[in-house]
This record gives C-alpha cells, structure tokens and sequence, in this order.
C-alpha cells in the first residue's frame, strides 16, 4: 500500500530533515512560505505591511509638516486666514490626520480637504 503525502485531514506526511538553514531558506522565499502557512499568519503580514506602510508614509507627510512650521498653535486650519498662512499640506492638524491623509493617498480614496499646496 502506498503512503500519502497529504493525509485526508490537510496534513502533510512530509518530514524536512537535515536541511541546513532551514529557517533562513524560508525567508528567502517569502511567497511560498506564505502560501505554505496558516491563513492568520499570512493575514496578520499582511494587515502589519499595511499599517506599517500608513505609518511610515503618515511619519514622513508628519514631519515635512512639522518642519514647514504647520503645527505652530498660530498656523493650525482654523488660525491660517488670520495669520496670512500658506500650508504645505491644508487642513492637516497633527498627527492623526497625517494618518488618515496617508491612507487616503494610498488608497485613492479622494482627499477631502487635505490638499498638498503647489502654489
């Protein structure tokens, strides 16, 4: 009678031994080890590449804000008229709404009223 090499159950009867570096040959391949993982692994790669990804551009859209002098209590959306102020980025607030303009971008989802100023 011959073994299986998957069992009925989704198991695989396959033993890798005496592979040397092992784990590091799982990485060098990030889509087959993906695929040959569980479903919440993959998933929650996937939902930290995202997130990951938001906050690292949210980070960048932050500080080209912060060092344009956007965040000062007098240069805020609601002062920015009385002030005579040209933003780099409008109606960017702080962080948080350098977050969701980060997602925004990405996702193509329209910008509302946060416009990158090109004047």
């Amino acid at each position: 009678m011959r073994r299986r090499a998957v069992f009925k159950n989704g198991d695989c009867n396959i033993l890798q031994s005496r592979i040397s570096k092992r784990r590091l040959r799982y990485l060098q391949d990030i889509f087959t080890t993906l695929v040959d993982s569980q479903w919440r692994w993959t998933l929650t790669i996937f939902a930290i590449g995202f997130l990951g990804s938001w906050l690292l551009f949210a980070l960048v859209w932050w500080l080209i804000v912060f060092t344009h002098g956007d965040l000062e209590e007098d240069h805020l959306p609601a002062k920015q008229a009385e002030a005579n102020w040209t933003p780099c980025v409008f109606n960017i607030q702080g962080f948080t709404s350098c977050f969701l303009f980060s997602i925004e971008t990405q996702h193509t989802i329209g910008k509302n009223k946060n416009l990158i100023n090109t004047i």
